[in-house]
């Protein structure tokens, strides 16, 4: 089984512009061999990033039909499933204490009531954005607890206390991973979407500029 940290690098296109790079360089070499071998080597991890991706695909599918209204899951087809398991939630503002399913997307965190009428369906109670998230798993010695771990999100703050150390270690380090990624996914997209929306803008000045100073006849 993949991990998180190792599903998130094959998606990651450097990968692949790294071997087209690679394939432009031969190209100019006139060595036809080291051509055809890179092409080879850029076919291959064309097939491993497809069948990585189709093998999530179904994994998502799979987890999404276990929670009532959970194809919503499917709209965002970068998304993939990391983890899940059924962990104890303390509610903040009253201290309540529930036995809740948590869900662990490369983008979300959700968690969900079992359903009293299967075993195998679970009700949505909250869905979370990783990108908005902090979590937090050091405590001052008086309340230490190291099955603990503390979620900081703007809709939700609360406390999950999992069945071993080893067990909150797991889904703390998935969940900051899943942040990181998501954070500079986010970043990345802002920056785009910067470049494309001023780019446009300082053209159409330059045209407006051109235009104007070619006009001709025009009274001042």
């Amino acid at each position: 089984v993949k991990t998180l940290a190792e599903r998130t690098a094959n998606r990651k296109s450097f990968e692949i512009e790294e071997c087209y790079t690679k394939l432009q360089y031969v190209l100019t070499q006139n060595d036809k061999l080291l051509a055809v071998e890179q092409i080879l080597t850029l076919v291959d991890s064309l097939k491993e990033f497809f069948r990585t991706d189709s093998q999530d695909r179904k994994q998502i599918t799979r987890v999404a039909r276990l929670i009532q209204d959970g194809q919503f899951l499917l709209e965002d087809h970068t998304r993939f499933f990391v983890r899940k398991g059924e962990l104890m939630k303390r509610t903040h503002r009253i201290g309540k204490t529930t036995k809740l399913f948590f869900f662990l997307f490369s983008d979300i965190l959700i968690y969900a009531k079992r359903d009293s009428a299967s075993v195998n369906k679970f009700t949505l109670h909250e869905v979370l954005s990783l990108r908005l998230m902090t979590v937090v798993d050091w405590y001052p010695n008086l309340i230490r607890n190291e099955k603990n771990f503390t979620i900081h999100h703007p809709r939700k703050s609360f406390t999950v206390h999992c069945n071993t150390v080893k067990e909150r270690k797991e889904w703390v380090a998935a969940i900051r991973l899943g942040i990181n990624e998501s954070c500079r996914l986010a970043n990345l997209m802002e920056k785009l979407s910067k470049n494309t929306s001023e780019k446009p803008k300082e053209k159409s000045e330059e045209n407006c500029s051109r235009n104007l100073s070619g006009k001709r006849g025009v009274p001042s």
